[in-house]
């Protein structure tokens, strides 16, 4: 069972909005073989190779919030899922640890950033899911929001995904993965030159030279 504290505005911790400053077990989160929290939401990696996550994790529709509808209105922070606004945008908080996310099997290893997730699954390839607003989720576009894991592409091309990937590492909004030949692919915002010597967003996975 996952255990926490922390200053718990958004309900990354314990499922509350209520601070913990000792350890707190995690409720309905066990055979846990890691666990990210790269901000204002957590996820746990299952040994099972199944994903959870809770907190604020606007954009993550389908890892435990409910999509909304028309004529639904309020988050109900005492359930395991929320009802929507009437904006069409899922609530911002999930409070408790919800079902595993779907889709996304064989994972093994997490990494996060600021209102993104992605996740490696054991054949090599990478999942990433959330906001997207710096092409942090590494599928070719930048601006949407992606409620499911979607695979990381190298380019646009129909098919040219990132393969034989064998470890990730997140920053805010950008994300680098280790082949297993030694290169280093990143993408997302390239602050401080951490893709690119250009100061440019990169919503596609960029080798970088100095790895070859």
């Amino acid at each position: 069972m996952g255990t926490c504290w922390a200053a718990d505005e958004l309900s990354q911790c314990n499922g509350t909005d209520t601070s913990s400053l000792t350890p707190t077990k995690i409720q309905g989160v066990q055979d846990v073989v890691q666990l990210d929290t790269p901000g204002s939401h957590s996820c746990a990696l299952w040994a099972n190779g199944k994903v959870q996550c809770w907190g604020d994790v606007l954009g993550f529709g389908p890892a435990g919030l409910t999509i909304c509808t028309s004529g639904e209105s309020g988050c109900d922070a005492g359930g395991s899922s929320c009802t929507c606004n009437t904006d069409g945008e899922p609530c911002s908080k999930a409070w408790k640890p919800h079902a595993f996310v779907p889709g996304l099997s064989h994972v093994v290893h997490l990494a996060g950033g600021d209102g993104f997730q992605c996740a490696l699954r054991a054949n090599g390839t990478v999942w990433c899911w959330g906001r997207n607003s710096y092409g942090s989720l590494g599928i070719g576009v930048t601006g949407s929001t992606v409620n499911v894991p979607t695979q990381v592409v190298k380019d646009s091309t129909a098919g040219n995904v990132l393969t034989g990937i064998v470890d990730i590492s997140t920053a805010t909004y950008a994300t680098c993965a280790l082949h297993a030949n030694g290169q280093v692919w990143c993408w997302g915002r390239n602050d401080n030159g951490i893709i690119k010597e250009i100061d440019e967003t990169e919503s596609s996975p960029l080798r970088n030279r100095n790895s070859d």
